[in-house]
């Protein structure tokens, strides 16, 4: 036996028994994990091979899909925060931009950042009444939420 010697991960690919009653073993190996001298060994080299199985990678455990909040339920500073992304919303407040929309907001409430709409009472109750004007010349809302 000689010095060279390799561990490899293989696939098997196919498993056929000749008329000589010798079985043929085919496998499958990635191509980074042929050794080089097993390209260069002579057909018919005589090889000792060892044998095991590897248990299947269980694939990973589907992942559970996010429970979505409904608009209602979003702290305040999302909620502001999907209206001033909203187009429809924009053209309302008469602004072009996220920006410019946040900034609007912003200033008519009278605070610095939406993060106070969720714990600044006075600035919540501008930016409710602000939405629902909203929702209500829009059209989205016929009744009080």
């Amino acid at each position: 036996m000689t010095e060279a010697a390799a561990t490899i991960e293989a696939k098997k690919h196919g498993l056929r028994q000749g008329q000589d009653g010798a079985w043929t073993l085919a496998l499958v190996l990635h191509p980074n994990d042929v050794p080089n001298w097993l390209l260069t060994a002579p057909m018919g080299q005589r090889l000792a091979v060892v044998v095991a199985a590897l248990e299947e990678e269980a694939p990973p455990p589907p992942e559970k899909p996010k429970e979505r909040k409904r608009f209602e339920e979003l702290p305040l500073s999302q909620q502001c925060a999907f209206r001033c992304a909203d187009k429809a919303f924009q053209k309302w407040i008469k602004c072009r931009s996220e920006p410019d929309t946040a900034w609007h907001v912003r200033h008519v409430c009278r605070i610095e950042s939406r993060s106070e709409l969720d714990t600044d009472e006075r600035a919540a109750t501008i930016w409710r009444k602000m939405d629902l004007c909203f929702l209500s010349e829009t059209g989205r809302v016929t009744e009080q939420r």
